[in-house]
């Protein structure tokens, strides 16, 4: 019994140090991990809407959507980032999207995807290709009378990037045009 005791303790004594060891490693690299978060959406950012020379973006929240405002070097508005967030066939999906104010999409990135590799994950390849030189109004699957082919076996993933960057899309357009309007 007393030798069961002391498996225990020894045991108890080593998950105790480990956990403390493991909670101080992620205190100190916390930090770090999310400044470089920050960093890459800033990149994407300026990936899918390239902002003219001197523009800059301007964070906005409404109705429970985060944007970023394009702004040229006047201050006018010339378009939008908003991340845009479906569920897929493997969990959730997240777009950063770039759009003029008509409604044009510039471009896109993939920022989290949790699909099934060698095929939606596909959708990091696919995205961009997708989610540029058309209008988000339009924006659907060729099965549906649109312009964007589905990943073959990879249908959910497809329509959940679709509707998800449409949706989002047009809820930020709506937004612009209440704050052109006011």
């Amino acid at each position: 019994m007393n030798e069961l005791l002391d498996y225990a303790l020894r045991l108890g004594l080593l998950c105790g140090l480990s956990g403390g060891l493991l909670g101080w490693v992620h205190s100190k690299t916390a930090p770090i991990k999310e400044a470089r978060q920050l960093e890459e959406r800033e990149e994407a950012k300026r990936e899918v809407f390239p902002l003219p020379v001197g523009g800059r973006f301007e964070q906005r929240s409404a109705d429970g959507l985060k944007y970023a405002r394009a702004l040229d070097s006047e201050g006018d508005l010339v378009g939008c980032v908003f991340t845009a967030k479906g569920s897929g066939y493997g969990g959730a999906l997240e777009i950063m999207v770039g759009m003029d104010l008509d409604g044009t999409l510039r471009g896109a990135q993939v920022m989290s995807q949790k699909e099934t590799p060698g095929s939606g994950a596909k959708i990091e390849e696919m995205a961009p290709n997708w989610f540029s030189d058309g209008n988000v109004e339009d924006l659907s699957l060729a099965r549906y009378g649109g312009a964007v082919d589905a990943i073959s076996g990879a249908t959910i993933t497809s329509e959940a990037a679709v509707r998800a960057v449409r949706e989002t899309g047009m809820k930020v357009r709506e937004l612009l045009e209440k704050e052109g309007e006011s």
